[in-house]
């Protein structure tokens, strides 16, 4: 038998190059929906496996599974009956007893993202697999990829690589005449429109991919989530014209996934095919089983946080899923609940043996910066507290997170912004630094031991919210009632200047208040020939903003 693997390349590029959410809930809708159904119901239209083989693969299944339940919108079973080892995530994989029901399919395939996913990379891999009964089949596979190489470069069209950048039918006129005609008669092109009708069936939960399933099975929990169609409605502060109108974008990975996967992949070392044929027996089709139940319960398992999370939760927050994946997912969301989220989605996993823990990286950004450069940064401060945790001997029941918030109107790297914003050097004491934050934090998830470095700040953040809010509500006068911000930003820009002059500051504008309790301590540390001063007030303070009233801002 044939055995074909497809993959999309670069997914999230596709998918988050456009600056509109709801063009990238229709695109991420249109992507899931292709891999989680049409090319299974493509499958099962151009070759059906015959029952001898349907056998087979249950009996494999059912001593690969056991008696685990399966989720009826991921249904890893039905798929495999009808010869499909994996649809989900960007990845196909299926066999194919003819070769010539393999070419019809993958020229349907090639024909059905063009219409579908305009400008997606696929790319493919074949070989053969011997079934028990097979034992005479020709290993022509050299001559198929040829042939399967061949439609995909004659049906392949010169397109860019996004389906948003043909915004309308006029693209690439002179911009002055179109700028003089009526808004009716721009029309918008094809792409668009194809991505837009895409998400108007995400939102009514007509979707057949696993996301809108999902959606669907918990939509009294989500709420009417599913509509927002603008950043902007994920802001804490609703006056679009506040320079703070934020939201959350939280980027999480599992750790040592690839550790994991790998001690599995070792696990079905032993079951390697015997045979002499440069082609692999059936043991393979055992192992593709297995492989699969490792990404099924990593999905499934996601999936349950997911709704664990916002349950725990108990205030109504908004938020939209953009990406769910087996070790991965992208959020945006309140940036007030974003902390609480990733706390509530770890905890979900406390109790599990094989101890997962997701690292978390958050960019808080304007709704109307690029969404590209918005991902970017949660991205790097995803990578930044993965980084961290490498270096931990110990990461029982211990993640890690980073953050930023997003000041700049242009694109800088987290590292040059960590590196010119938040340290400070001294021309004539080479040997002298400040460091401005702690990021990124440790998270410990073990409730018996002590708190974490994270949580301390997390604290604290509430604490001096609370703090303010209630000073200002005992003291009516206009006067008075500014005095506690104004401290704190005093000592928020002296820090600038120095921590030794901001902590001399610190004296005088805190006497007699609980506000010097509260923000951290100056930590003086020698390191080998260097001479370090570390306040991590700036991280409490530059987060204030979210945990304020609506419409109040530092």
């Amino acid at each position: 038998m044939y055995h074909l693997k497809l993959e999309a390349k670069k997914v999230q590029s596709f998918i988050f190059k456009v600056p509109i959410l709801k063009y990238m809930i229709g695109a991420n809708s249109a992507l899931g929906e292709f891999f989680n159904y049409d090319l299974v119901e493509l499958k099962k239209r151009y070759e059906s496996l015959d029952e001898s083989k349907i056998k087979k693969i249950n009996e494999i299944f059912s001593e690969v599974y056991g008696k685990i339940e399966i989720c009826p919108y991921d249904n890893v079973f039905e798929n495999a009956k009808a010869g499909v080892f994996s649809a989900s995530g960007g990845h196909f994989e299926t066999i194919f007893s003819k070769k010539e029901n393999l070419i019809k399919f993958y020229e349907n395939v090639i024909e059905k993202a063009h219409q579908k996913i305009p400008g997606i990379m696929l790319k493919f891999e074949l070989h053969c697999i011997y079934f028990e009964d097979e034992n005479n089949f020709e290993n022509d596979s050299d001559e198929v990829i040829s042939e399967l190489e061949e439609i995909e470069k004659n049906k392949t069209e010169n397109i860019v690589n996004n389906p948003y950048f043909e915004i309308c039918k006029k693209d690439g006129m002179n911009h002055i005449k179109i700028s003089k005609e009526s808004d009716e008669n721009k029309e918008s092109s094809e792409n668009i429109k194809k991505i837009y009708k895409q998400r108007k069936r995400f939102i009514k939960l007509e979707g057949k991919e696993i996301l809108c399933n999902f959606y669907k099975e918990n939509i009294e929990q989500f709420g009417n989530n599913l509509d927002i169609g603008e950043f902007s409605a994920l802001c804490s502060k609703k006056d679009k014209n506040k320079k703070n109108n934020y939201y959350a974008l939280i980027a999480m990975d599992g750790n040592s996934m690839g550790k994991r996967f790998n001690e599995k992949l070792e696990e079905i070392k032993p079951e390697e095919s015997s045979n002499d044929s440069p082609c692999k027996d059936i043991t393979e089709i055992k192992n593709l089983i297995k492989i699969e139940k490792f990404w099924y319960e990593s999905r499934k398992n996601i999936r349950e946080a997911l709704k664990y999370s916002i349950k725990e939760i108990k205030n109504k927050f908004n938020f939209i899923i953009l990406m769910m994946g087996g070790d991965d997912i992208l959020i945006a969301t309140e940036p007030k609940y974003a902390f609480d989220f990733v706390k509530k989605f770890n905890e979900y996993f406390s109790e599990f043996k094989d101890k997962i823990t997701f690292s978390s990286g958050i960019a808080f950004i304007n709704h109307n910066y690029p969404f590209n450069y918005a991902h970017e940064i949660a991205e790097e401060c995803l990578s930044s507290a993965k980084t961290r945790l490498k270096n931990i001997k110990d990461k029982n029941n211990i993640t890690s997170i980073d953050w930023h918030i997003n000041y700049d109107t242009y694109k800088r790297p987290l590292n040059e912004i960590r590196n010119k914003d938040y340290v400070l050097y001294y021309e004539n004491e080479e040997n002298h630094l400040d460091i401005l934050s702690g990021r990124p934090y440790l998270i410990n998830l073990d409730t018996a031991k002590e708190s974490s470095e994270f949580e301390e700040i997390y604290e604290k953040v509430k604490k001096l919210a609370e703090k303010i809010k209630k000073d200002e509500k005992a003291d009516k006068e206009t006067i008075e009632k500014t005095n506690g911000r104004n401290k704190i930003l005093e000592y928020y820009f002296s820090l600038k200047k120095g921590i030794e002059y901001s902590d001399e500051i610190r004296k005088f504008i805190f006497q007699n208040t609980d506000f010097d309790e509260i923000l951290p301590k100056t930590k003086k540390i020698k390191l080998n020939d260097k001479y370090i001063n570390k306040n991590n007030s700036y991280d409490v303070i530059e987060l204030l903003d979210f945990f304020m009233e609506e419409g109040e801002k530092i």
